[in-house]
């Protein structure tokens, strides 16, 4: 799977072997989310007798590292590069790769959740509320609360969250 590959480059690890996945419990956590999610997605019979069983392990995971990531919010290139509380509504939509720190809060409800763009980073601590959009390659600073859209490249800090720079390198 593409995805895989992807969120293991996007956490440092170039081969995905035993060895790394046992070392890296956030890295497991990944796994078990994109095996979830696949299985979820799969018509196959063998996919709906292990989708249970793969969701009931992906909860365990879940509870263990202090995740609540629902399936199918995040694109591939997921990094998390630590272990903590992170929570993620199932109606927000997070881009390809995004790097989502602890602490981070992503609610909204079913209308009014909020959609991260590609290639951004969520530091820890961060808050992001309500049917807001963030542009590709937006940096949320630590403890940032945004409760607003922002455009593509912009560098957010402070409670609310505002813009202090537009980062244009990298970005097309």
């Amino acid at each position: 799977m593409a995805c895989i590959r992807a969120d293991s480059i996007a956490n440092g690890v170039e081969r995905l072997t035993l060895a790394a996945i046992t070392r890296r419990p956030t890295l497991r956590f990944i796994l078990a989310l994109r095996v979830a999610e696949w299985l979820t997605g799969s018509k196959s019979a063998f996919a709906k007798l292990a989708a249970p069983i793969s969701r009931a392990y992906l909860l365990r995971v879940s509870v263990r590292l202090g995740f609540s990531i629902p399936l199918n919010v995040c694109g591939p290139g997921l990094a998390l590069p630590h272990w903590g509380s992170i929570v993620i509504s199932a109606h927000a939509r997070i881009g390809r790769n995004v790097r989502i720190h602890s602490g981070v809060n992503v609610g909204g409800t079913p209308n009014n959740a909020p959609v991260v763009g590609d290639d951004s980073y969520l530091g820890p601590g961060a808050k992001l509320f309500g049917p807001i959009k963030l542009g590709d390659g937006c940096i949320v600073g630590a403890n940032a609360v945004v409760t607003k859209s922002f455009p593509a490249g912009s560098v957010l800090v402070g409670v609310p969250a505002r813009v202090t720079r537009v980062r244009l390198e990298g970005l097309e």
